[in-house]
């Protein structure tokens, strides 16, 4: 039998695709080498890369859990913390949780023990303070228990991660005993690191030393001596925010500054956002708003990563507070909102640690617990030969799973959006009601009083005369009882409105309140500033009143003064033209008195 071309070249094909996939198989699995690699080879460097690597780590753990009938039974329980371990690094917390809560089903107790501990670090890191309080009581649980045989390191690393966990919430005082019980032991000189980072953080929030102790120092100078980078760099910036709790600014900037000049790398994106956070707070808080800028947009250069939001809370306070002391209120407006935003990431974190507080102190257990009680009545053996099974068909589960919270997350971030839309609509309205009066358009008397006060320092300094005038309308209580409230109001808003189209050169007008208003009148002489008073009574005697539906007399009395005789504080002004005001009511309504016309000034 022959085969034509055709044929040939389809077989061939096959052939090769086979071969293709056997490769790939092979590579996949480890199979490829020959002959086997030892499997303590693979153990220990899994061990020895943990998160330095993700890559590899991930290989070597398939590789490890595939042939994971070689390994002794503490290989094993010692490759399902590994897992949850990278869990942890890839941001998985849930699967971290899961993989960790099989653990607890052992009879072992310093299994479970550690399996807790680091249960308890994960909810900390999810935020969940909570969550984290209900394993407290289990690992005290076990940790009293003089039958359990616990190592020793992990017996020291989980007091440090309790002591943290206490210092986190602001519980100083409860963990002080922890702290007490560490040191009773004999710690390697990364755990004393560590441990006296912790201790002297609590020490000088309860009192017991200041920031300038030596302890503090020697603290820096031993995690210094055995490598510790990463944990003299958290520490500086926990150090540095006590400094800036206890309004000791210039503290925190030469702290911070120290450590700049000392290390060569700030290594996280956390610290240096932290760093220049705190120092823009600081400069803004001393006075210098030019550094403070510097600093905070510099902050936001590295937040973007960082799940904390102290650093860009702060940095968006400091931008509006410089876009504020510059009048660049549109500029202010937008740092504004971006700090509300942040500052409710802030506060929901306050309230999850209050949380924690609670549920900590009263015992309360989350709805986990009630999942959990059906998981403990699994075998130890069963959950191992789950997560072997799993290794096969945990992608395709874990890819439904993250298509469905894609979803979630979309909806979620449409949500968003559109609670961002509110906030701003709110926000803009807010802003406009604060400094507008809604029915004249007029400023609000707060408004205008700060407007008036910046325009007279102006004038005061160019040595140029103002006017300031003040009216009411007349007999507004008579028109209200008669001709109706609602034809009261049309006559403040439509004589008002007319009065804006007469301000055309910079005057600055406000409602003082009820049917009361002030106008400041600024670079005129006086004949212009009687002018245009005369202008303003004309407005309310040409009024059409009878567009609202009949004709009624509707009239104003107006007080004027000038800076020539009333000088250039508002205040005086203000009183002054109050009093011709009263004098324009007293001589017959409908006119205009000028305060250095009335003989003595009353």
């Amino acid at each position: 039998m022959f085969l034509n071309n055709k044929q040939r070249t389809n077989m061939i094909k096959t052939l090769v695709n086979r071969v293709i996939f056997i490769g790939c198989f092979l590579a996949i699995t480890g199979f490829s080498q020959a002959p086997l690699r030892p499997i303590n080879d693979i153990y220990y460097e899994a061990i020895a890369v943990k998160s330095s690597d993700p890559d590899l780590s991930q290989e070597l753990l398939f590789k490890l859990n595939y042939r994971r009938d070689e390994l002794t039974e503490a290989q094993r329980i010692e490759l399902v913390y590994l897992t949850g371990y990278l869990e942890t690094m890839r941001g998985k917390y849930y699967r971290a949780l899961d993989v960790h809560e099989h653990l607890t089903l052992s009879d072992k107790p310093h299994i479970v023990f550690r399996a807790y501990a680091n249960m308890l670090q994960i909810k900390m890191l999810m935020r969940d303070y909570g969550g984290a309080a209900e394993y407290v009581p289990k690992i005290l649980a076990i940790m009293n228990d003089d039958s359990a045989s616990l190592p020793s390191n992990t017996l020291h690393n989980t007091l440090i991660g309790l002591i943290g966990f206490y210092n986190q919430l602001g519980q100083f005082e409860q963990a002080l005993p922890y702290i007490e019980k560490l040191f009773s032991y004999s710690l390697t000189p990364r755990e004393q690191c560590f441990a006296n980072a912790q201790r002297t953080q609590i020490e000088v929030k309860l009192g017991k030393i200041t920031l300038t102790d030596e302890s503090i120092l020697s603290t820096k100078n031993l995690c210094l001596s055995i490598g510790e980078e990463v944990v003299v760099q958290n520490y500086i910036a926990d150090l540095a925010l006590i400094y800036i709790e206890q309004q000791q600014y210039q503290g925190a900037i030469n702290l911070i500054n120290t450590e700049l000049e000392r290390s060569n790398a700030i290594y996280s994106s956390l610290n240096k956002a932290e760093y220049n956070a705190y120092l823009a707070c600081s400069y803004m808080h001393l006075g210098d708003l030019v550094l403070a800028k510097k600093y905070a947009l510099e902050t936001l250069n590295h937040v973007a990563n960082i799940k904390e939001p102290l650093p860009k809370t702060w940095a968006y306070d400091v931008l509006y507070e410089h876009a504020l002391a510059h009048d660049n209120h549109l500029e202010a407006i937008e740092y504004l909102k971006l700090y509300s935003a942040a500052n409710d990431e802030l506060t929901q974190i306050v309230h999850l640690k209050a949380l924690g507080i609670e549920q900590g102190n009263q015992g309360l257990k989350p709805i986990e617990k009630d999942v959990s009680l059906y998981k403990k009545r699994l075998k130890l053996n069963d959950a191992m030969q789950a997560v072997e099974q799993e290794g096969n068909i945990s992608f395709r589960r874990y890819r439904l799973i993250q298509i469905t919270l894609e979803v979630l997350f979309l909806l979620f971030i449409g949500y968003q959006f559109y609670s961002m839309y509110r906030v701003r609509q709110s926000i803009k309205l807010a802003r406009k009601n604060l400094a507008y009066d809604p029915t004249t358009k007029a400023f609000q008397r707060h408004a205008f009083i700060s407007k008036a006060e910046d325009k007279l320092s102006q004038q005061q300094s160019e040595n140029t005369p103002c006017g300031l005038l003040i009216f009411n309308i007349d007999d507004m209580n008579r028109i209200n009882l008669i001709h109706n409230s609602d034809r009261g109001d049309w006559v403040i808003k439509h004589g008002l409105q007319a009065c804006l189209n007469v301000c055309t050169k910079g005057e600055i007008i406000g409602r003082l309140g009820g049917d009361e208003f002030a106008i400041l009148i600024p670079e005129r002489s006086l004949p212009q500033i009687k002018s245009f008073a005369n202008k303003i009574l004309t407005v309310f005697q040409q009024l059409d009143t009878s567009k609202v539906s009949y004709r009624f007399d509707s009239f104003c009395s107006i007080g004027l003064t000038s800076t020539q005789t009333s000088g250039y504080q508002l205040k005086d002004l203000i009183k002054d033209a109050d009093v011709a005001l009263r004098s324009a009511k007293a001589q017959g309504k409908n006119r205009v008195v000028y305060f250095d016309q009335l003989a003595p000034h009353q």
